[in-house]
């Protein structure tokens, strides 16, 4: 395959070995599987056969390429006298050289990079985080977030959890919770901390009582109405993508049908893949919190935004992910991040006034609509996949229109 980007291979001169060959050839395959243009992997393999003959100067083989190298090798460029092409030589030149070094531990020619203990996570964390994906079904986001807590707090308590104690546990919530202005972080933390202790209680590491260690945090559940957008409003945030872009249009106005017809978290259509779609059925497959699964009708006008996307717009790789970057390499969203971020950028295009710009609004406002339009709240429910009804109760309340039809007069007191 590599002779198929290089008429007149000059880029392999200087190369003797055929398994240096080989690697870039391997190389090349990757580059093209992941939707590189062919220029940028014309670009890209320059680069790797560059390394590879600046490293055979050095007395070093393929197999024996290192970070210490590679900063070495972003030295030479300035006084460069390989052979072959000298254009391009840049700070681009060190990714691209960069990339194949990874590439080469990918394929298992190189070692994997060994993290330092300084940032290794501590056994009882990676075996707690383990513990949740395993028999809990937490997804990777989540767990990211239950990290970010519990590293403090095993560098504040130690790792030996027989030394725990309440005193010790509430004092570290009580000083960690002075760096959040809401009252939806500390509840996070509350949460890391005693999912941890529940496991430590369980796999017996602990005394059971330290389980109840923390209070219960102080809120109050429905306080305030969902903050949603009118259908109009909705409708326009769906016609700001514009449909004939093949390159981000496509993709981004069918993640808004999912996100404003089905009611979808971002993580949810992060992680939608091909075989999830069910044509002849007309249904989506959504793994959503805890791994659980949903069948989900799919509407005709989402069904055939995806379809435009996945015949017009959606890049030819190797991935069986809906929905994947813009920009080679082509590869799927890595958590919601992305989903979020899209939405956010559409409501800014659109120019729509909204109380949040993130993707959770739309999931508010699905739930609104299907309300004034008469469903009840277990059909809600269903089609928003809660556990229990009660999280679907705080819709109850957006119908402000038919609350003031019934509302009764306050009573006055007449003098």
């Amino acid at each position: 395959m590599l002779h198929q980007y290089f008429e007149k291979p000059r880029v392999l001169r200087g190369i003797e070995s055929a398994t240096v060959e080989s690697y870039l050839d391997s190389f090349a395959q990757e580059l093209d599987g992941v939707g590189f243009a062919r220029e940028h992997i014309r670009n890209q393999l320059r680069a790797a056969a560059h390394l590879c003959v600046w490293a055979g100067k050095q007395r070093v083989n393929v197999e024996g390429l290192s970070e210490d190298l590679i900063s070495r090798f972003r030295l030479h460029l300035p006084q460069c006298q390989c052979p072959g092409p000298k254009s391009g030589r840049s700070s681009l030149v060190v990714g691209w050289a960069q990339r194949f070094v990874e590439h080469l531990r990918r394929i298992g020619v190189l070692p994997a990079v060994i993290v330092s203990s300084k940032e290794a996570r501590p056994v009882l964390l990676q075996e707690f985080l383990t513990w949740m994906r395993q028999h809990r079904g937490v997804g990777e986001a989540s767990l990211r977030r239950y990290e970010y807590h519990l590293v403090d707090l095993l560098d504040c308590l130690g790792d030996d959890p027989i030394r725990f104690t309440a005193q010790k546990l509430r004092g570290f919530v009580q000083q960690q919770s002075r760096n959040y202005s809401s009252t939806g972080g500390t509840k996070k933390l509350f949460t890391a901390v005693r999912m941890f202790l529940r496991y430590l209680t369980i796999e017996g590491k602990c005394p059971a009582e330290l389980n109840y260690a923390l209070p219960a945090l102080a809120g109050w559940s429905q306080q305030g109405v969902p903050r949603c957008l009118p259908a109009a409003d909705v409708e326009t945030l769906i016609a700001a993508c514009d449909p004939t872009d093949k390159r981000v249009g496509m993709r981004d106005r069918a993640i808004l049908l999912l996100l404003a017809r089905l009611g979808l978290r971002a993580g949810d259509i992060a992680s939608l893949r091909l075989p999830d779609i069910s044509w002849p059925l007309a249904t989506i497959r959504v793994s959503g919190k805890g791994q659980r699964e949903a069948l989900l009708p799919l509407p005709q006008d989402v069904g055939d935004a995806i379809l435009t996307y996945l015949e017009f717009g959606r890049p030819h790789v190797e991935s069986d992910h809906i929905f994947l970057r813009c920009c080679a390499p082509f590869r799927p969203f890595a958590h919601g991040g992305p989903v979020s971020l899209i939405v956010r950028r559409t409501f800014l295009r659109s120019g729509i006034k909204s109380p949040s710009l993130g993707s959770h609004i739309l999931r508010h406002s699905v739930a609104s609509e299907m309300l004034r339009q008469g469903t009840p709240l277990y059909g809600i429910a269903t089609v928003l996949r809660h556990r229990s009804i009660e999280t679907t109760t705080i819709y109850a309340k957006v119908d402000l229109k038919l609350l003031r039809e019934v509302a009764q007069p306050w009573p006055e007191v007449l003098r």
